[in-house]
């Protein structure tokens, strides 16, 4: 799910199949809010969609989507993402991180935890950025959590941020329900925690269950 501060926003995230064996799931936000924003983001999208359609490494994917946002980019925005592979054959989600917050994965009778982490460095910026790769098995009921940081750094009217620390919490507490739904249910608590205060940023959830 998606939820946008204003009419227009820069978080996107995408989810399409390779080929019959491997998903590419894609999340990302743009730096700023608004229309440049926006229309920064729609470039990063088709740049990185079209490079991740070829069936390239995640980590090849970043590198050359980055090099075209060099070249074609102006704004002077910065982009966070991660792109990863889900291989059916072999249930493991491969991925590389430009930046972006770390997921979570939640394993069946566990609490969520966040995913190992090494230096990722954001697109837009270097001319050849560290990407922080990962593997994940999908073992039976594994849940792994892709988010932008519009959901932990919601604030109530007192100005306190959720924090990952409830994330990780309200990620955990809708195990039991499908995806989609614990994806709202996030986002509903989301909101009621916000209560009367404009919501100041762009907030995308994406889920994955290794069924």
């Amino acid at each position: 799910m998606l939820e946008p501060a204003r009419a227009v926003g820069g978080d996107f995230y995408d989810v399409f199949e390779i080929d019959p064996n491997r998903i590419g799931i894609l999340i990302g936000d743009v730096a700023d809010k608004g229309v440049p924003s926006a229309l920064v983001m729609a470039q990063t999208h088709a740049l990185l969609y079209s490079e991740a359609i070829r069936g390239i490494r995640p980590e090849e994917v970043m590198a050359n989507a980055n090099r075209q946002m060099l070249r074609l980019n102006r704004s002077g925005l910065f982009v966070t993402a991660i792109y990863g592979i889900i291989d059916l054959d072999s249930r493991v989600f491969s991925y590389a991180r430009a930046g972006h917050e770390i997921p979570y994965i939640l394993s069946p009778g566990n609490s969520a935890a966040q995913l190992p982490k090494n230096t990722g460095q954001t697109l837009g910026l270097f001319d050849e950025p560290i990407f922080d790769q990962q593997q994940v098995p999908l073992t039976s009921g594994t849940r792994v959590l892709l988010y932008t940081d519009g959901a932990a750094d919601m604030h109530d009217q007192g100005e306190v941020q959720f924090g990952l620390e409830r994330l990780q919490e309200e990620f955990t507490a809708g195990a039991s329900l499908d995806p989609q739904a614990a994806c709202f249910q996030i986002y509903e608590t989301l909101a009621r925690y916000q209560g009367p205060t404009s919501q100041d940023d762009d907030i995308t959830l994406v889920m994955i269950q290794a069924n």
